[in-house]
């Protein structure tokens, strides 16, 4: 697969199968001995951008959000 089918593919995702995969990691933080689950934040880059947005507004527990780009989530 060419990297020019990649976002062709991402975008064929469902943006919720992103905020699950978002907080599986966070639960998987949160039992981790090194991190402060309790002190999470997100960051993202044009797609991770808009997959930030996402997150931002089906997460209340995330305390930071920062995206760059990224289509806001349809309201």
């Amino acid at each position: 697969m060419g990297s020019d089918q990649v976002p062709g593919i991402l975008g064929n995702t469902v943006p919720d199968q992103f905020v699950g995969d978002f907080k599986s990691g966070w639960r998987y933080l949160q039992g981790q001995p090194f991190a402060q689950a309790d002190r999470v934040g997100m960051v993202g880059f044009c797609f991770g951008g808009g997959v930030t947005w996402q997150v931002a507004t089906q997460m209340p527990e995330l305390l930071a959000a920062v995206p760059f780009y990224g289509p806001h989530p349809r309201c």
